[in-house]
């Protein structure tokens, strides 16, 4: 007995210890949560009122910056996005049976990132300005009305007339070549690289598909499996390992998830997203390029190549209510209305 006791109360020592570290461990992730998703509401327009709002619910609960060991550090812009905010909280926790081996403190850390869930680009364009990323818009379109901002995290190069676009117009790359005649087009305006307002999961959207076409895919009128009549689509989300191809006119509630590109083509189309796909109606995973041609129609969603190129090419009255983003975009044609106010935006919510 002698022998064993020593063990006995180490164990239970260690056992007590782990225990109060755990609880304010977890006491120190909601607060870090609830901080980092209250201070989202004052962004990306304040950083300065999000930081505040940010170690004021800290303090509300039970962690206040500087005192008894606590230390709360909130970074907003977080990784150069406005939009989002870091909260790390540092508690300083006493050791009680442990201190036989020498462990007086303990730090326990807990950290959350958020996202106010900015507004949806009408049309955003990754890359950047050297190297491999290098991307941009390119616009050779005329007659457009565009509500929303235009972002390119590359180079910007346009050419237009008759064309109203909301703004704000974004480049990063210089120098931008924008010239338009009548309408109305704001001045671009450089910016630093950010992230899309939403960024599309891959792996998120082939989690829905049903069954997934091995190769490439050109959806046909004799191909049953994918019409309930003929023009209309059966609501599903339509995927393939390799590309997807439609060139007929179509209605319906579909997303297509394509391995590699996809090339969506219809007079007169009214196609709107599946349930589930988080507004995306179109979404190509390859570095190839993608293609969107509409003349009349109603087309709403999300269309997202990120990883390569997206053209869309406008003629009679196309309406797109959405968003558009790819590495390197290019408008072309004339009688686009674009409107990324149409869907809702992302909400609030935590990312990390």
């Amino acid at each position: 007995m002698v022998l064993v006791l020593p063990v006995l109360l180490g164990a239970a020592g260690l056992a007590l210890d782990t225990s109060n570290l755990l609880t304010h461990r977890d006491a120190a992730q909601n607060a870090a949560d609830l901080a980092a998703m209250s201070a989202t509401l004052d962004l990306p327009g304040s950083p300065t009122s999000a930081q505040t709002t940010a170690q004021r619910i800290a303090t509300a609960n039970k962690h206040p910056n500087g005192t008894a060991g606590i230390g709360v550090i909130v970074t907003t812009p977080y990784l150069g996005d406005s939009t989002q905010i870091e909260v790390k909280v540092n508690d300083t926790v006493n050791i009680m049976f442990m201190r036989m081996f020498g462990f007086r403190q303990v730090v326990v850390s807990a950290r959350a990132v958020a996202t106010s869930g900015r507004g949806l680009d009408a049309v955003y364009a990754g890359g950047g300005c050297s190297g491999g990323s290098t991307g941009g818009i390119s616009w050779n379109a005329s007659g457009t009305n565009i509500t929303g901002p235009i972002h390119s995290n590359g180079t910007l190069a346009m050419t237009t007339s008759g064309s109203t676009i909301t703004g704000p117009l974004e480049y990063v790359c210089p120098p931008p070549s924008v010239t338009s005649a009548g309408g109305s087009v704001p001045a671009p305006k450089q910016v630093s690289a950010r992230s899309a307002g939403v960024t599309p999961s891959y792996s998120d959207l082939t989690s829905h598909c049903s069954s997934t076409f091995a190769g490439n895919l050109t959806i046909t009128a004799s191909m049953t499996q994918y019409w309930t009549s003929p023009g209309q689509l059966k609501s599903q989300f339509i995927c393939a390992s390799g590309s997807i191809t439609l060139s007929t006119t179509a209605s319906g509630a579909v997303t297509f998830v394509a391995g590699t590109t996809f090339n969506i083509s219809g007079s007169g189309s009214t196609l709107s997203p599946a349930s589930g796909s988080g507004n995306v109606l179109a979404y190509a995973n390859g570095t190839g390029g993608s293609f969107m041609t509409g003349s009349g129609g109603t087309w709403t969603g999300i269309v997202a190549a990120p990883n390569g190129s997206l053209t869309m090419n406008s003629s009679g009255t196309w309406f797109v209510n959405g968003s558009v983003m790819a590495n390197q975009v290019s408008i072309n044609g004339a009688g686009l209305n674009l409107n990324a106010s149409a869907i809702s935006a992302p909400k609030p919510m935590l990312m990390q």
